[in-house]
């Protein structure tokens, strides 16, 4: 049972008439909780440079417990404005990558702070998982062999999950309830294709044509975590940063999608905000602004889009220009990895009434 809560953040460094109070920032984070509860740390009179504020290191604290669900704020420079804060939230970003979110491998790291034995626990969620599949799952042999086929299609150059790689006469037909019964068994995230990034993304969605990623990403990250935390290069940081993404995006309510194509090349993942498609790259090399992928959709006049983000080992900066063969300018967003976890889906108002005419 996750036990863990939703924290909310508010900061205000000084009062003057144009700078909005803390208590009207937690009325934003009360309406996105959606009448849930969400345990309150402020910090009244602290620069968003400074770290050392004590709500903020409570918080902190909190997290590092495993206490903390997800945090919620009103803009993200309420969190920190600063170059150490960054590097601090890249170092614990890449915790996260090794411990993942599932409460038991969380509470043993909190407890003791020793990776080798969140492993251990780990490796128990996973056979625990097998366990379920020969128990439940009605073709055993397909759903087993499908989920630890994963990693290994995850470190592929394409990480599109091919069933030839299973067997050389798989169809789609006859292993299509199987990724069914593991996604909805919450074992496996399923990244689907889309034709054109044009609204609603829904439609143009592929079902045959798909990445396929762990649930939590943790269970992903088996023995290598010394290498994770050492940033070490010979390791498939594409791949362990894609299964992240995918984990924190629809844990945050957006659909799993991304684009390919032969003449665009692809993109890792495709979002939908305020009626506009947005392209996600999730840059794992320190060379992050070269991007040919999302240039060239950039330049398809007929999609309109208009921004972009991608996020990388680099703090946050943006970019704006008239891509080739557009009139519009084109903004790129350059963010941290964890900044990703504050991107959320838009919210419906409760109530649209209209009048008929």
């Amino acid at each position: 049972m996750d036990n863990r809560i939703d924290a909310i953040y508010g900061r205000q460094s000084i009062d003057k008439k144009d700078s909005i109070s803390i208590e009207s920032q937690f009325e934003f984070c009360r309406y996105e909780l959606k009448g849930g509860e969400g345990k309150e740390y402020k910090d009244k009179g602290y620069s968003g440079k400074n770290i050392e504020r004590p709500d903020f290191q409570r918080l902190l604290q909190d997290i590092r417990l495993g206490l903390i669900k997800r945090v919620i704020v009103y803009k993200l420079d309420r969190i920190s404005r600063s170059i150490v804060d960054f590097a601090k939230l890249m170092e614990l970003f890449k915790y996260y990558l090794i411990v993942g979110g599932m409460p038991a491998a969380v509470a043993r790291f909190a407890q003791t702070r020793d990776i080798a034995q969140v492993q251990s626990v780990q490796k128990d969620i996973l056979k625990l998982y097998r366990a379920d599949i020969v128990k439940y799952a009605r073709n055993k042999a397909h759903v087993g062999a499908i989920f630890d086929a994963i990693p290994a299609e995850l470190s592929k150059k394409n990480k599109r999950f091919k069933l030839s790689d299973l067997a050389k006469s798989a169809r789609s037909e006859r292993y299509e309830s199987d990724f069914i019964w593991l996604a909805d068994a919450g074992v496996a995230i399923p990244c689907y294709n889309v034709t054109e990034l044009v609204a609603p993304l829904r439609l143009n969605r592929q079902h045959s044509v798909f990445k396929l990623f762990l649930c939590d990403t943790g269970l992903l990250v088996d023995g290598v975590p010394f290498k994770v935390l050492q940033g070490e290069l010979d390791i498939n940081w594409g791949a362990i940063l894609e299964n992240a993404f995918a984990q924190m995006l629809t844990a945050n309510g957006f659909d799993a999608l991304y684009y390919e194509k032969a003449k665009h090349r692809e993109i890792d993942f495709v979002v939908q905000k305020s009626g506009k498609v947005v392209p996600i790259e999730a840059k794992s090399g320190r060379i992050f602004r070269a991007h040919v992928a999302l240039d060239n959709v950039l330049r398809v006049k007929e999609w309109g889009l208009d921004f972009a983000y991608v996020f990388c080992r680099e703090n946050t900066t943006v970019e704006v220009e008239i891509p080739e063969g557009r009139d519009i300018q084109c903004a790129i967003a350059y963010m941290p990895w964890y900044m990703l976890a504050f991107l959320k889906p838009d919210t419906l108002p409760d109530s649209f009434v209209v009048e008929l005419p």
